[in-house]
């Protein structure tokens, strides 16, 4: 189970996003809502990336630094398919993946399940 942000400025995305997770067992914070003591114990950043040529990498350094220990998963409309890790891209930008948005659960499910298990103390 992991401790997730989703960082979307469109609700109805982020609140279908967020079933998604909940349903499967992860915990989904509200960052609004978030001290920098729990953002700094968040494992998953969702963050959606509107534009990847134009702010992406400044949106995902915000991101980062908010959440220094969270693995980032990027969400963009400008993809037509899914980018694994392993993408020049996704390097880039310093995400984990870069899903399609919107994306189907199994994309999601997939790319969570590549991240290392969370341990905690």
């Amino acid at each position: 189970m992991f401790s997730i942000v989703v960082l979307d400025p469109n609700g109805p995305i982020r609140e279908l996003l967020s079933e998604w997770l909940t349903g499967a067992d992860h915990r989904v914070w509200d960052a609004r809502q978030l001290s920098a003591a729990a953002a700094a114990e968040i494992d998953v950043v969702l963050i959606d990336l509107p534009k990847l040529r134009d702010g992406a990498q400044a949106l995902v350094a915000r991101a980062r630094e908010t959440y220094p220990r969270a693995a980032l998963l990027g969400l963009s409309t400008q993809l037509s398919t899914s980018l694994p890790a392993g993408s020049p891209t996704v390097r880039e930008l310093g995400l984990h993946a870069l899903l399609t948005k919107p994306c189907v659960p199994s994309e999601l499910f997939d790319a969570l399940a590549s991240l290392p298990v969370p341990h905690r103390a």
